[in-house]
């Protein structure tokens, strides 16, 4: 899934590489490593780490060699947000909305076409598509249908169909064509418990935690840091139809179809909707098939609290003044929450050894009482 040189970009796999060679038997838990996931390429560099780790090195060394593990602004359960750009080529950073006078710039050297064809070069977009399907981003959850064509609602199967279906993958998706047909619609474990049993899931499906089970860790102390009071797109609304050719149907935003030109919002970081960033801590680790060594989870959330009109926003873009660069030190946004100081100060007491208490002030806990993750 994730070529050469992306892994060597993540410092965490760098950190975890280092202490590889000769596997050392447990060692004390103040010589453990403490590893960081900013964002999503960085989650599933380091979820595929921990996978091969467990699987091809020692069952315990996750266990063993790794104290705690903070997930920064990480989308775990995918964002619509991929979803778009990957089927359209759209996203709202392309809206006039958010670009102002830059919009028809940026359309005319580098219209949707183009930008289609660029995003799905980028096998590590289609990797935070939305995953569960309509029990996690359907209407019972969201409270709408995550993709409307037309004037009809789309359940989350029938979106992912879209993009790929079996007898109809796009020439330039083929190379992930086990993920968007298996990987991405798969909602639980398999029947047999694959880390109990030491039976090495497929890799195609190790971006998916809703399928594969975390490694037995019960000493190692699990995180999720990210912002939210932020506006985010949840849902969207298409046009176009299926046509054929080499590379499937051509879809694209409706943008006249919402005030939000085509697109639906909630709460989130900008990026990530509050959903993908907390529920695997609220819940889905929660399940004993997921978590077997029952790793303990903690949210923090992040009140956006920016500053002024920053560098590069969609403020500053249209009227040409920014006062920061960028959105503070109480910023939630999805990348500036990297500079906020109480989350900085929380990263520092949990790699000095001390632990952080759960901060929830969004919709969090309606969500996942909402998410139906029973058993089938």
């Amino acid at each position: 899934m994730h070529s050469q040189s992306q892994l060597d970009a993540i410092c965490p796999i760098q950190c975890l590489w280092s202490v590889l060679p000769g596997y050392n038997w447990p060692r004390s838990l103040s010589e453990a490593t403490f590893a960081t996931n900013a964002s999503a390429e960085s989650q599933h560099a380091v979820a595929d780490f921990m996978q091969w780790v467990t699987h091809r090195v020692h069952r315990n060394w996750v266990n063993d060699h790794i104290a705690a593990e903070v997930l920064i602004s990480s989308p775990m359960l995918g964002l619509p947000k991929a979803y778009f750009s990957l089927l359209t080529g759209d996203n709202r950073d392309f809206d006039h909305r958010s670009m102002g006078s830059m919009s028809a710039v940026v359309t005319h050297f580098f219209g949707q076409a183009t930008r289609r064809t660029l995003w799905r070069t980028c096998s590590s977009l289609a990797l935070i598509m939305p995953i569960g399907g309509d029990r996690l981003w359907g209407s019972r959850v969201m409270g709408r249908a995550m993709v409307q064509l037309g004037e009809r609602n789309l359940s989350v199967e029938e979106a992912y169909d879209l993009v790929a279906s079996n007898g109809s993958v796009p020439a330039d998706l083929r190379r992930i064509s086990s993920w968007l047909l298996d990987g991405v619609r798969r909602d639980r474990p398999a029947e047999a418990d694959a880390m109990l049993a030491q039976v090495e899931p497929p890799e195609h499906v190790w971006a998916n935690p809703l399928a594969v089970p975390l490694p037995f860790a019960p000493q190692m102390q699990k995180y999720a840091f990210y912002g939210v009071g932020v506006q985010t797109d949840v849902a969207g609304v298409l046009e176009g139809e299926a046509s054929p050719g080499a590379n499937g149907a051509e879809y694209s935003i409706n943008v006249s179809a919402t005030k939000d030109s085509g697109f639906f919002f909630g709460d989130g970081d900008y990026s990530c909707p509050v959903l993908t960033l907390g529920a695997m801590c609220q819940k889905g680790w929660k399940d004993d098939r997921r978590n077997p060594g029952r790793t303990p989870c903690t949210v923090k959330e992040y009140a956006d609290r920016s500053e002024g009109s920053r560098l590069f926003s969609r403020k500053a873009m249209q009227s040409g003044v920014a006062e920061t660069f960028r959105g503070g030190a109480a910023s939630g946004d999805h990348v500036d929450l990297l500079g906020n100081h109480e989350m900085l100060k929380d990263l520092i007491t949990i790699a000095s050894g001390g632990s952080v208490a759960e901060h929830i002030q969004s919709s969090l806990r309606s969500f996942t009482e909402r998410w139906a993750d029973e058993q089938r």
